[in-house]
């Protein structure tokens, strides 16, 4: 399991900080093993954090959200005949088609087919059958649908990808935690959302406080830090804040990143949560991915950690290769 951990700011620039360990867990017989995996994934307009147990279809799905694979494409390579695919219109019709569609709301087409059905797809045919009518309206909805699986989700309210991940995972493991997503969204708007095992988008939303949301084994201590202001008296949180009057309805992004940062390690308390933290910042127009500097730099420092070793008994190291890491 993990913790990962999403806060929507309420004062200044709207921001979504985006948290997450980097500890993954496996267990080899009596051996438990220990690796550092990214727990945070961005993709276009969206940072996407998952909970549950790791298993190799979410390389699959991570595809799909990265556009490497259409709906199809991924239905077929991790589902096969092992699981009976649920009918959906996106499931059945192939990303050219449905950009082709969807171009129909805007052009009057180039074939007396594409004509004939462009009044159908903008809603203005008049329609004398049952059977025109139903049609139409099928050919309406294809051409509504977004080819991007998260934009759909959050259109429609359902993100049917994770329930045939965790289907199939549930006919592999005798052991699985149905996996569950996280997901900072700068599109259409900047909106944190939950989306769980079954499939349900879900917009985070605020206690009367500070919007955020938690998921995984080490979330019940990021619950207890908010919930109980752990944060008014935690240590890592400098004095000169504390003594401020530190409130969750009055929470700016850098208030957000140190609370984030804070309750993770406060939730490191969990033994599946561990290892570094990863950071996205998340605002309408751009993000920054705090995680990845601080992995550089903690490299760096580690490097020369050893240089400064090798020094210190007398071999001076070349200035360039001083500063270079491998």
């Amino acid at each position: 399991m993990t913790t990962i951990l999403g806060i929507k700011t309420n004062e200044g620039t709207p921001t979504i900080v985006m948290a997450a360990d980097r500890q993954m867990n496996f267990e080899d017989g009596d051996e438990k093993i220990k690796l550092d995996t990214d727990k945070l994934r961005v993709f276009g307009d969206y940072v996407v954090s998952y909970s549950g147990t790791a298993i190799t279809s979410l390389d699959g799905l991570f595809s799909l959200l990265a556009g490497k694979k259409d709906i199809s494409t991924f239905l077929r390579t991790n589902v096969g005949r092992r699981v009976k695919p649920i009918p959906d219109l996106t499931t059945a019709v192939s990303r050219k088609l449905l950009a082709r569609l969807a171009g129909l709301k805007i052009d009057d087409g180039e074939t007396d087919f594409e004509r004939a059905i462009v009044p159908y797809i903008r809603g203005t045919a008049d329609s004398e059958s049952e059977l025109e009518r139903g049609l139409g309206a099928l050919l309406k909805n294809l051409a509504e649908v977004d080819q991007n699986p998260l934009q759909e989700g959050i259109r429609t309210g359902y993100f049917h990808p994770i329930v045939f991940l965790n289907r199939i995972a549930k006919e592999q493991y005798t052991e699985y935690d149905g996996t569950e997503l996280l997901v900072a969204a700068t599109k259409p708007l900047l909106e944190l959302y939950h989306i769980n095992e079954f499939g349900h988008v879900q917009p985070v939303e605020d206690d009367g406080d500070l919007e955020y949301f938690s998921l995984g084994s080490g979330s019940k201590h990021v619950t207890d830090y908010f919930e109980k202001e752990r944060y008014k008296t935690d240590i890592l949180i400098p004095e000169s804040i504390r003594e401020s009057g530190l409130s969750l309805d009055n929470i700016s992004s850098p208030i957000a990143l140190l609370l984030a940062v804070c309750a993770l390690k406060r939730a490191s308390k969990d033994p599946y949560t561990g290892a570094s933290i990863d950071l996205v910042l998340v605002q309408q127009d751009h993000m920054i991915n705090y995680g990845l500097a601080t992995r550089e730099r903690m490299a760096s420092a580690e490097w020369d950690s050893y240089f400064t070793a090798v020094e210190d008994q007398g071999l001076t190291l070349p200035e360039r290769q001083r500063h270079e890491n491998p």
